[in-house]
């Protein structure tokens, strides 16, 4: 089912549901989302290929711990409450959400995901996340015509993304850091 906005001239195509991804729009899990930005900040300070790379990373994830509360808790909230956006996660047994993949509909039309996240990075959350929604989410651009963009962190993740989606191909650097990632339909 195809679903836009109230506006009549808007070509906005909201994603699909996903058979095998849960969405949520709860805000119970604004807190654990929120927290996911400083993990992944985290996790980028420790792989970071060079010392002053590392450097920046960890400051730049120390002033998001700072900003937790007053900042990232906010943000998280109202990006939960946004109606253009749906918010796939991977839960565990006990109901915690493990990973969180955002879609969010742009006019002409196009998807882009803004935020790929988890509570473990490199524990496999992600692509568990990503295996069960990417043939649906691919299927659904391709019946719509709609263009799927991202912003991959690092090359590695660019190329592992590309790997997991046919037609996703690197359209060069990514703001403020990373890959530029696009399929068209």
């Amino acid at each position: 089912m195809t679903r836009t906005t109230n506006q009549p001239d808007d070509d906005v195509v909201l994603p699909p549901t996903c058979p095998g991804a849960e969405t949520t729009r709860s805000l119970r899990d604004a807190p654990r989302l929120a927290w996911f930005i400083v993990l992944g900040l985290a996790h980028g300070a420790r792989k970071a290929p060079t010392l002053p790379a590392r450097v920046w990373a960890g400051y730049i994830a120390l002033i998001a711990v700072v900003f937790y509360v007053p900042l990232l808790l906010p943000v998280r909230i109202v990006q939960l409450r946004d109606r253009r956006a749906v918010h796939y996660v991977h839960r565990d047994d006990r109901g915690r959400v493990r990973a969180v993949l955002t879609v969010k509909a742009k006019p002409g039309p196009r998807w882009e995901v803004g935020d790929h996240s988890t509570g473990h990075p490199g524990a496999g959350h992600g692509r568990l996340l990503r295996a069960a929604l990417l043939p649906t989410l691919a299927a659904a651009a391709d019946a719509r015509g709609v263009t799927i963009e991202a912003t991959a962190a690092t090359a590695a993740l660019a190329a592992a993304y590309i790997a997991e989606l046919p037609g996703l191909v690197d359209v060069g650097h990514g703001s403020p850091r990373g890959r530029k990632l696009r399929r068209t339909s």
